[in-house]
């Protein structure tokens, strides 16, 4: 993870903040033989909870008053997931088995697979303004 902020006092009452981080995850699975295991060993796996998360938001901070500040901002996140349990997850539904039926579809699977955790990605853009009044 690396990560860089700065605020910087354009005036006396106008105060502009930024910051931008990145962080990256790459895990992997290792299979190693237990003693008096099999001697044959599985294909490590290195494709396994890889992340990354990009991340940055700009603010200008105004003191309009001794009690208000008013602050405008921008964020962005972009988040990306990969785990080969879960990459190409594809559903693929079958006929829904209803009470009433015919026989020959008594047998059928809804569903392969679930897609619990799957399409994690996501991408996010946020406008904000804040009004803040000191007592």
């Amino acid at each position: 993870m690396v990560g860089i902020g700065a605020d910087w006092a354009v005036m006396t009452r106008l105060t502009l903040k930024a910051s931008l981080l990145y962080a990256e995850t790459d895990g992997s699975t290792d299979f190693s033989i237990e003693p008096g295991g099999p001697t044959n060993v599985g294909v490590p796996i290195s494709n396994v909870d890889d992340t990354k998360r990009t991340a940055f938001n700009l603010k200008a901070v105004y003191e309009l008053a001794r009690q208000w500040q008013l602050t405008a901002g921008y964020a962005y996140e972009k988040y990306r997931y990969s785990d080969i349990g879960y990459d190409n997850t594809r559903y693929v539904a079958g006929p829904a088995a209803a009470p009433f039926a015919p026989a020959a579809l008594a047998n059928t699977s809804s569903a392969i697979v679930t897609g619990q955790f799957s399409f994690q990605d996501y991408e996010a853009h946020i406008a904000y303004l804040v009004a803040k009044y000191r007592f």
